[in-house]
């Protein structure tokens, strides 16, 4: 049992979280061809913290 790696599954949900937002903030979103709410999510949700999200919480595990 001690040789089993810890897993917390809030972590790997904050992950993926991390890692949704890294993947949408790179997407080329503002064409026409997107629906209008996508327009108006991306110019006031800020996407850009997914990769600082993602390196705090390797910090946490690694510390861990």
């Amino acid at each position: 049992m001690a040789s089993e790696a810890f897993k917390n599954s809030d972590i790997e949900m904050l992950r993926a979280v991390a890692i949704v937002y890294t993947l949408i903030h790179h997407l080329p979103i503002g064409g026409s061809h997107l629906p209008k709410y996508f327009g108006w999510l991306y110019r006031n949700a800020d996407f850009s913290v997914g990769v600082d999200l993602f390196f705090v919480i390797s910090g946490f595990v690694i510390t861990r």
